[in-house]
């Protein structure tokens, strides 16, 4: 459980401002709602299908991801995909997901709950229209890694490393 940041995430909402805190709802898939003074947690279970995953991810405005170990994570692709803004620590692929303050929060320091904490203010602190214009850059940078695009990428890189001999599909 260590690698997947509960305990930072736990720190960074404990410390956020009472005025966001009484405004927030937690929602945890895949392990237990931590209790938060503050915020009403909520678990959601293992989610099973493309629908439940989907139906989570637009409930939320924000979605957190405190993995202190990360490589190119499907939940964080997933959460863009729906439109919903991520906070994560800057490891890993994450910075290849997530571009700072356009469709996310990247927090600088892993490990730290007060980097990560700011994320989640920064992104709750946006106005409706600031707000919609993430919403909105989270979904269209998440269209990048469509698997038609990542399918033609590998293609024209095999054929340029095996020197040709095939034609090189357009992107």
């Amino acid at each position: 459980m260590g690698r997947k940041g509960f305990n930072e995430l736990k720190i960074a909402l404990e410390n956020l401002p009472f005025s966001l805190k009484s405004q927030c709802e937690l929602l945890v898939f895949g392990g237990e709602a931590p209790q938060i003074q503050g915020i009403k947690s909520h678990t959601l279970g293992f989610l099973h299908d493309d629908y439940a995953l989907a139906f989570a991810f637009n409930a939320c405005d924000i979605f957190v991801a405190p993995s202190l170990a990360e490589n190119l994570s499907n939940v964080i692709m997933e959460s863009l995909a729906c439109g919903t803004p991520v906070v994560a620590f800057d490891i890993g692929g994450n910075g290849d997901m997530i571009t700072h303050k356009h469709n996310g929060y990247l927090a600088p320091l892993a490990n730290d709950s007060n980097t990560l904490g700011e994320g989640i203010e920064w992104i709750l602190s946006q106005d409706a229209k600031a707000y919609a214009t993430l919403a909105h850059n989270a979904r269209v940078s998440s269209l990048r890694f469509e698997s038609a695009k990542i399918a033609h990428t590998y293609i024209n890189t095999y054929v340029f490393l095996t020197g040709g001999g095939g034609a090189i599909i357009d992107s």
